[in-house]
């Protein structure tokens, strides 16, 4: 699916009220555009209310939801592509996972530590990267490099950089830097994705830094990102239903 779709579908579903209509902010040209592309395709209606839109059916809303939690990044040669993989591969993680995961800090309000983050998002991001496209951990040695990055997105040249809590935040940002200990690997993109409690929200947002806030059972975790509005991702991937299905 492209990254329009990808958007659309996220807004839609995340949106929908108690009547299941969501709305479509007029002003937003490439939200509307794409919300007439599904209504011509029979997938969406205008709903009673003004500025509302429905799904045509149950089963429609099913369909597409699989899609949208199933679906790989389209790659459309934008800056887009990037982030909307970053956000499929938060979005896809497995909160009961991080929940119920033993793998905790004691001497920090129980946090995780920075190895079941790692190992969660990679299970997550690998549903969600382009076809012919895979993830290597720890790269670095086959480009002389000085240091290991987390993870590199081979045939995109995208870098990944997972973290927890801001801990050493100054030093893995150094390392992106033309001498530091990554610049030896060719990257087109970078991210640091850094795990945080909502608690210990930064008071300072870096550039290339995704501050992941997540929720007291991880059930939703917020994307904080310098010039970019807050996004607030419901954890998908213990079953894409779950915070959609009708009651």
């Amino acid at each position: 699916m492209t990254n329009d779709n990808f958007n659309f579908l996220r807004h839609a579903y995340y949106g929908v009220d108690s009547t299941s209509t969501f709305s479509i902010n007029p002003g937003d040209d490439q939200m509307y555009q794409t919300a007439k592309k599904f209504k011509c395709l029979g997938l969406i209606t205008e709903a009673i209310e003004e500025g509302g839109y429905q799904f045509v059916a149950p089963i429609v809303r099913v369909i597409l939801g699989s899609r949208l939690f199933n679906s790989r990044t389209s790659l459309t040669q934008s800056t887009g592509d990037f982030d909307n993989f970053l956000l499929l591969s938060i979005e896809r993680m497995r909160s009961l996972i991080l929940l119920n995961s033993l793998s905790r800090n004691i001497s920090e309000s129980a946090r995780l530590i920075e190895r079941q983050l790692q190992t969660e998002w990679l299970l997550a991001a690998t549903t969600a990267i382009p076809l012919g496209s895979s993830i290597n951990p720890d790269v670095g040695s086959v480009y002389g490099a000085r240091g290991y990055l987390d993870f590199y997105i081979d045939g995109l040249n995208w870098c990944v950089g997972i973290m927890r809590e801001g801990k050493m935040m100054a030093d893995l940002i150094d390392h992106f830097d033309r001498e530091g200990k990554h610049s030896n690997i060719p990257f087109a993109r970078w991210a640091i994705i850094d795990f945080r409690h909502k608690s210990t929200a930064p008071k300072k947002l870096e550039s290339n830094v995704w501050y992941a806030l997540y929720a007291d059972d991880y059930k939703t975790i917020t994307v904080r990102r310098q010039g970019h509005e807050d996004m607030v991702l419901i954890l998908c991937g213990d079953g894409f239903l779950s915070p959609f299905q009708s009651t």
